[in-house]
């Protein structure tokens, strides 16, 4: 597993960063006192060292020894100091640090290690930067890129118009406001008629001295603003900032959509998407099917186990409900119900489908204790026409309900 190396001489400091890092996602952490033991660790496992935080007064170093170390050897490097030195500062950031952040308490000590998660966070995010000057553009995309974003290029408004088309993923743009053919004014309009804050943030960039460039940017759509020739430390900011209200915008939004036991989406996502499902399909003349299944016995096993079994079944169930219909609309609607979708499908294939299922399910042990626990489930299924999901909805019900009179562990359709 890839790990993150914390290096710092102080055993009260690195007890402090090796607690905060149990919040590192995805990333183990190790600690250093020094530069010659942060250099042992890296040289055994180099490839899987994914950042450095390091303190900058080592016994064994000089000030920017461990910084040119890592640096050279490619290892994002986050500076945690005590010593405030604006020429080093300025030294190390154009050596291409990730940051410089000066121990003034323990929210300092946060602040870097949630920088790691953050270049995490960046690794999975694109770029795009609009700017006519070849020379401004190569700074940004290295300010940019020593936080791991892809970075992708365009040279004015039409040119960052087909390079979205290409890569329509992109989550944050850089616009300047003076450029042939599009302007950043109006590459901004364009864009917000497609796109809300919470799809992409657009960060306006402007030499002029107008004095209302930045507000014509913000009521334009953009998120934010920056006068040119910025400051780097204010560029990472804004930036971050930005980003991080986008991230907790999506979470939220999640949330919104989301089980939060099984992680599959919930009652109010499945409506927002099976509802267009339907309508597409009856539009081509297309079949729809809809499956309701519900685990069998789960109540009497949450009975008998307790909640922490039945919670694993249910998170268990839903695992390889997602493995097994990774293209159907699939959402957790009852406290053991699933639903699912399958567009473009008739009664016969969607339980073909189902019955492969219920073969695969039907002997999966699940550990509990001591103890193997095998689960099953009953379904039913709706499948003529309808204009309706309520309708769907409600058959699928009723067959469900007809296969768990004549017992368990069945699936019933429509005749």
């Amino acid at each position: 597993m890839s790990y993150v190396l914390l290096v710092d001489d102080s055993p009260v400091i690195l007890k402090i960063l090796r607690h905060l890092a149990t919040r590192i996602d995805h990333h183990d952490a190790v600690a250093a006192a020094s530069l010659s033991q942060a250099k042992q660790i890296y040289q055994q496992n180099p490839d899987s060292c994914f950042a450095a935080v390091v303190d900058l007064t080592l016994p064994d170093a000089s000030s920017a020894d461990i910084v040119d170390y890592f640096v050279n050897a490619r290892v994002p490097t986050i500076v945690l100091t005590g010593n405030f030195d604006e020429k080093l500062q300025n030294q190390l950031i154009q050596k291409g640090i990730v940051d410089y952040v000066r121990k003034e308490g323990r929210y300092s000590y946060e602040y870097a290690i949630d920088l790691v998660n953050r270049l995490s966070r960046n690794l999975r995010t694109r770029v795009l930067v609009v700017e006519d000057s070849k020379a401004v553009r190569s700074h940004i995309r290295h300010l940019l890129q020593t936080q791991l974003f892809e970075v992708l290029e365009a040279g004015n408004g039409l040119e960052a118009l087909k390079v979205l088309k290409q890569h329509p993923d992109i989550r944050l743009l850089i616009t300047d406001y003076q450029m042939p053919e599009m302007d950043g004014f109006e590459l901004v309009l364009t864009l917000r008629h497609k796109l809300d804050r919470q799809d992409m943030v657009i960060i306006g960039l402007s030499s002029t001295e107008e004095a209302n460039t930045s507000t014509r940017f913000i009521k334009n759509g953009a998120n934010d603003f920056l006068s040119k020739p910025f400051n780097s430390e204010e560029f990472h900011c804004r930036i971050n900032r930005n980003m991080d209200n986008l991230y907790l915008l999506e979470r939220v939004q999640a949330m919104a959509y989301e089980d939060d036991l099984t992680g599959l989406p919930n009652r109010r996502w499945f409506y927002e998407h099976a509802e267009p499902a339907l309508a597409l399909t009856n539009q081509h003349h297309k079949p729809f099917c809809l499956a309701l299944l519900s685990l069998d016995d789960y109540q009497a096993l949450n009975d008998a186990y307790g909640r922490d079994l039945g919670d694993q079944l249910l998170t268990f169930f839903a695992l390889e409900l997602r493995e097994s219909f990774p293209k159907q609309i699939l959402a957790r609607t009852g406290v053991e119900e699933f639903t699912i979708v399958f567009p473009g499908q008739d009664q016969e294939q969607c339980g073909e489908l189902l019955n492969r299922f219920k073969q695969h399910i039907a002997v999966q042990a699940i550990e509990h204790g001591e103890e193997e626990i095998f689960i099953t489930f009953t379904a039913g299924i709706a499948s003529q026409p309808a204009n309706s999901l309520d309708n769907f909805l409600l058959r699928a019900n009723n067959c469900l309900l007809e296969a768990k009179r004549a017992g368990s562990n069945m699936i019933f359709g429509e005749e």
